[in-house]
C-alpha cells in the first residue's frame, strides 16, 4: 500500500489530474489516495515554486542563444490565453485551474512569476486548491465505488 500512495504522490507532484486514476486503479482507499495526492501537489507546488526562477532564467538564456543574442517573445494562442486568464480572473483564477487544468509545474510558475509581490499568498491559494480538487476527485471516485458496485 505505501509503494501505491508513493506513486500516486510522485505523480500528484507533476501531473495532478492523472494521478487520481491511477489511484482508483491501485485501489487506494480514500483517505490514502487524498492524503497521497494533496501531499503530491502541495510538495509540487512548493518544488516549483522555488525552482520557477532558476527554469525563468534557464529558459531566458536558452531564447537568447537560439535567437543570436536577441530575446525574441513569441506570442502564441496559448500564451495569449494565459495572459487572459491571468487578466480576467487573477491569481484566484490560475490556483483554481492550476490543478485540473494547467498542470502543477505550469500553474505554480504563472502565479510565482506574475504574483511575485504576493508569493505567500500565490503559495496558499495554490495549495487550498490543491486540497479543494483532491477532495473533490477523491469524493467522486468514491461515489462511484459505491454506486456502481
Amino acid at each position: 500500500m505505501i509503494w501505491k500512495a508513493l506513486t500516486v504522490f510522485l505523480m500528484s507532484t507533476v501531473k495532478f489530474a492523472f494521478a487520481f486514476p491511477v489511484a482508483y486503479g491501485a485501489d487506494l482507499p480514500f483517505w490514502w489516495m487524498f492524503l497521497s495526492t494533496t501531499l503530491g501537489g502541495i510538495t509540487g507546488v512548493l518544488i516549483f515554486g522555488v525552482l520557477s526562477d532558476r527554469i525563468t532564467a534557464w529558459w531566458v538564456n536558452r531564447r537568447i542563444s537560439r535567437n543570436n543574442g536577441k530575446p525574441h517573445k513569441i506570442f502564441t494562442r496559448s500564451n495569449r490565453r494565459l495572459v487572459r486568464i491571468k487578466t480576467k480572473y487573477g491569481l484566484p483564477g490560475i490556483a483554481f485551474l492550476t490543478p485540473a487544468l494547467l498542470s502543477i509545474p505550469v500553474g505554480t510558475f504563472l502565479a510565482i512569476r506574475y504574483y511575485r509581490h504576493e508569493e505567500k499568498k500565490a503559495f496558499l491559494y495554490l495549495a487550498i486548491s490543491v486540497i479543494a480538487w483532491s477532495l473533490l476527485f477523491c469524493s467522486f471516485g468514491s461515489a462511484v465505488d459505491v454506486l456502481v458496485p
